[in-house]
């Protein structure tokens, strides 16, 4: 078998387990963890690529959304979207460094077989939280996003001094 039909299997296998664990049909399928993994690449502030430990010695390479909160695009519209982007990719990558994380509250996502987790360092700490404690994200329930650029009309920024 070829590593890319191996990965594929893989991430089926991740979804059937978090579509099972919903116990009921019709529902949204969901796991509540936590999941054991390692940080493989951080994608932007909201997003990354990790290795879940789903059983023993078996993995699954797996994107992550991060429940609750949105952050800037690194492809964004304007050049304070970007910077901002950067920002939290960087803080996403310092945050999870140095040791596993754990993802709990699992969710298929809408979008190419990614889940949907909230996430936490080595040391049990939030990943949203803190993004949006340093005002890098906002909170995110699946509505339309506010821009990050400014404002055109009234020259204001798109966030509040408040973060929300």
């Amino acid at each position: 078998m070829q590593r890319g039909q191996v990965l594929t299997i893989a991430a089926a296998g991740l979804g059937l387990l978090v579509m099972g664990a919903s116990g009921a049909a019709g529902k949204t399928a969901y796991l509540a963890g936590p999941v054991l993994g390692y940080l493989e690449r951080v994608v932007d502030g909201d997003t990354i690529h990790a290795r879940a430990l789903i059983w023993l010695h078996q993995e699954v390479r797996v994107t992550v959304r991060l429940k609750g909160v949105d952050t800037p695009e690194l492809h964004g519209r304007c050049a304070r979207e970007i910077a901002m982007a950067r920002r939290a990719r960087r803080f996403t990558a310092n945050w999870l460094a140095g040791g596993p994380i754990r993802l709990t509250r699992i969710k298929q996502g809408k979008y190419g077989g990614r889940v949907i987790a909230k996430i936490a360092n080595a040391k049990g700490q939030d990943l949203g939280r803190a993004l949006l404690n340093e005002g890098l994200a906002r909170p995110y329930g699946g509505a339309k996003r506010r821009s990050w650029c400014l404002d055109q009309d009234r020259g204001q920024p798109a966030l509040s001094p408040d973060h929300s």
